[in-house]
């Protein structure tokens, strides 16, 4: 592991936060450079990846060994928890739906949502949904315009937004669509976002 990481998180507050990410095209690198700095017990993360079938799953096999997260691809129904991160299966769209006080995956197979499946939108306004001032949302590099609404919907809710900047994103599409929506609180290299998440998970 690289010695980034700064300190390894012994205890989170409250189990009631929950970090979303939404990436495109560059957004792999992006991932794995987040997931390999950041510390285990970190509340719950959901991403989507735009990412075709079994892709996916390799995907997070691949995070998981970089990270000290437990990484995984995100099955029906599972109950999410923390220090654990959920990959969006490819060919699925995955949000989250609330039971009392645990939040649960759930996997849909509608159609295409800004051209996506998985689309990020569903699983951001799934977010604003569930979880709203407890969130951090977060939009990275990637083509064309998902994510974006559903970043605003997030912000709404009363959550914390971050976009990643133009400087570090591969493709500047999907961030600045939402900072065109004023989506974002935040514009944040990839190193400030990896800073963010830690800040968020232990205040």
């Amino acid at each position: 592991k690289k010695n980034k990481v700064k300190h390894i998180l012994t205890e989170i507050k409250t189990t009631d936060k929950l970090i979303s990410i939404g990436a495109s095209t560059g957004g792999t690198v992006a991932l794995e450079y987040i997931f390999s700095n950041l510390p285990k017990n970190l509340p719950p993360i959901v991403v989507v990846q735009h990412m075709p079938e079994i892709f996916t799953l390799q995907f997070a096999k691949r995070l998981n060994e970089l990270s000290l997260l437990n990484i995984k691809e995100g099955e029906d129904q599972e109950l999410i928890e923390i220090g654990t991160v959920y990959i969006a299966p490819g060919g699925k769209h995955m949000q989250l739906k609330r039971v009392g006080a645990s939040l649960f995956i759930e996997l849909t197979n509608e159609e295409k949502i800004n051209f996506q499946k998985p689309a990020v939108d569903p699983l951001f306004f799934s977010v604003a949904r569930n979880v709203g001032v407890n969130s951090l949302g977060i939009l990275l590099t990637g083509m064309g315009k998902d994510g974006a609404e559903g970043l605003l919907k997030i912000k709404e809710s009363g959550g914390y937004t971050i976009v990643q900047d133009e400087k570090t994103s591969i493709v500047w599409g999907m961030p600045k669509a939402a900072i065109d929506m004023n989506a974002a609180i935040e514009i944040l290299s990839l190193e400030k976002i990896v800073d963010k998440i830690i800040e968020f998970s232990i205040k």
